[in-house]
């Protein structure tokens, strides 16, 4: 797989600031064009997997439509053991280093 340009590891102190002051950080450039194209498609993959979206599966995540309240699936949690490739983004150095 491609591998975006190297991203330094840590934080600097005003991107620390930042986190405890939004409570997240948008980071661009940890994984590359390809990569990102790829999850896409797998998160499109995993999207389509009706056969595990059920109300009793737990890793099933459920919202209510803000007007019609109507129950739809949001997100499968965890996905690692779903996608090889969410499992290796997950674990990656560029992602880990930045923890």
């Amino acid at each position: 797989m491609p591998t975006a340009p190297a991203v330094p590891s840590g934080l600097t102190p005003a991107r620390l600031r930042e986190y405890h002051e939004r409570g997240f950080l948008v980071v661009r450039g940890v994984f590359s064009p390809a990569e990102m194209a790829l999850v896409s498609m797998e998160a499109d993959r995993l999207f389509a997997r009706d056969d595990l979206k059920d109300t009793n599966n737990l890793r099933c995540r459920w919202q209510n439509h803000h007007a019609t309240g109507e129950c739809l699936f949001e997100t499968f949690d965890p996905v690692a053991d779903l996608s090889p490739l969410c499992d290796r983004l997950g674990r990656d150095t560029r992602l880990l280093g930045l923890v």
